[in-house]
């Protein structure tokens, strides 16, 4: 295994025999950038299509508008969702805090070692799956999909008739 240093950032890049780096540093920034254009497509495309169905309400939950004047003024749309965005994201990372800290507690844990030592020895094992059962590598996900309709149909006619057990052709 060869190392290159990279002395701009200060940082090693590992490369196997075949000169290709292990990191999946560039794979997971490249498909992160896609997502990320995806959801700003989406978003942008959802806006602009309130504004082309109803301009009229669009701006007006954009902006504070004082149409009745005996009323007090009313929070916009947008600052609304921030706020309900905000106050949700504080609830969610609240309650699962405080369910983790409880688990950590009642487990007597010292530290992270010792936690994951009891929670291994409490919860069931995952399985390995070594040698894989059954096939890994598909052309297209056409191939995929087949292949599990296969499997759901296989799976349902032995639980139909457990005695008459359906071999596989491949």
């Amino acid at each position: 295994m060869l190392e290159v240093a990279s002395a701009s950032i200060g940082s090693t890049i590992n490369f196997n025999e075949d000169n290709k780096p292990e990191s999946k540093f560039y794979e997971t920034l490249f498909l992160g950038a896609i997502a990320g254009f995806g959801v700003m497509v989406g978003f942008s495309n959802g806006i602009s299509l309130a504004k082309k169905k109803d301009e009229k309400a669009f701006n007006k939950g954009l902006m504070m508008l004082n149409e009745r004047p005996n009323m007090p003024q009313m929070e916009t749309g947008a600052r609304l969702a921030v706020r309900a965005l905000g106050w949700g994201s504080l609830w969610a990372f609240a309650g699962v805090g405080l369910v983790s800290g409880s688990i950590w507690c009642l487990s007597g844990a010292k530290d992270l070692k010792d936690f994951r030592q009891k929670m291994g020895q409490l919860l069931p094992s995952v399985p390995r799956n070594n040698p894989p059962q059954g096939r890994t590598e598909f052309e297209s996900f056409r191939d995929l999909f087949n292949y599990l309709a296969e499997e759901s149909d296989t799976s349902k006619q032995k639980l139909k008739n457990p005695e008459n057990t359906v071999q596989e052709v491949d």
